[in-house]
């Protein structure tokens, strides 16, 4: 055989086996990551198994009631290790049309660690499929029963995975009780530091402080929601019932307690009441500010009667 021909089969041989090499080092691999794939999956199949979920349909109320019933539905799924199913906020007389938490709070901080999914994730994954415990709209009241704790204990009894409960629970009357935030001190406490609205309401906030120049001076604030309360009172309060309340203190640095009136009273003050109750707070401010910012939706008669007292308590009035 010539000597060039010679030099082609032995590049040709190399060249094969190298091939041949490679061939079988691809399917190797090939055959490896088939294998960690498939271990990923088994592995996140039976994770996805294992998950339980909870969904509180019933969110009544403003702004504030429905922030403060799924911060206590995640509290419950935490101590249940289920997620939580969140359906996000809704306006008060349209209970199918929902904005989502994030729009208003940072989600990651509100749900302290907790898994979370979204109603549209829920109806997806559970179809069908869900256990249904129902309970009265308002719930029932009975201050001598640990309400939370006997429903942490049902949810633990069920085994399906999709968990769906309607009605109030606890009951809307404990809820907002002194009884709740005596038995579940940690709820308030852990609310209060893990609460952070989104960068985009704090811009709105400091906009708007830019445009009423409040953002040059110390103010006190005062928020009254007027128009429909009073016969909200007369609807809801039951009488005999005030030590379940907490309308006749203001929480804050310094709690200021409504002297002892009648119930009406506590819950819709009078124009004269609530200037005694502003009169208190500033006594308890380290110097008194010069303005007064009043977020309210009281009518022009309660308005012409307020006004003049203000006035002779601040040198500005914004609203």
């Amino acid at each position: 055989m010539p000597q060039n021909y010679k030099k082609l089969f032995l590049i040709s041989t190399v060249s094969t086996l190298i091939i041949v090499l490679l061939i079988l080092t691809g399917y190797k691999a090939k055959d490896r990551y088939y294998l960690n794939s498939s271990n990923k999956l088994t592995v996140e199949k039976d994770t996805e198994s294992l998950r339980k979920y909870v969904y509180f349909t019933t969110n009544h109320g403003g702004f504030n009631n429905q922030l403060g019933q799924i911060w206590l539905y995640k509290f419950i799924a935490k101590l249940t290790g289920r997620d939580l199913v969140i359906s996000g906020f809704h306006p008060q007389r349209d209970e199918y049309t929902y904005t989502p938490l994030s729009t208003y709070i940072d989600e990651p901080s509100f749900l302290d660690g907790i898994s979370a999914i979204s109603e549209k994730e829920y109806n997806s994954t559970c179809r069908s499929k869900s256990h249904v415990i129902e309970r009265p709209e308002w719930g029932i009241w009975d201050p001598k029963i640990d309400q939370i704790r006997e429903l942490v204990n049902e949810i633990n009894s069920v085994s399906n995975k999709c968990l769906m409960i309607t009605g109030h629970i606890p009951s809307y009357i404990y809820y907002w009780s002194d009884f709740f935030i005596r038995d579940y001190p940690e709820i308030k406490e852990k609310s209060l530091k893990n609460f952070k609205l989104t960068q985009k309401v704090l811009d709105v906030v400091k906009q708007y402080k830019i445009d009423n120049e409040l953002n040059k001076e110390k103010y006190l604030s005062v928020h009254l929601r007027r128009g429909d309360f009073e016969e909200h009172c007369k609807k809801y309060l039951i009488p005999g019932k005030r030590g379940a309340f907490s309308f006749n203190q203001l929480f804050g640095k310094f709690p200021v307690l409504i002297p002892e009136d009648p119930l009406m009273e506590h819950c819709f003050p009078s124009v004269k009441t609530i200037v005694k109750v502003i009169d208190v707070a500033i006594s308890k401010l380290p110097s008194k500010p010069k303005s007064i910012f009043l977020m309210h939706n009281a009518n022009s008669t309660e308005l012409e009667e307020l006004l003049p007292l203000l006035s002779k308590r601040f040198d500005r009035f914004i609203n």
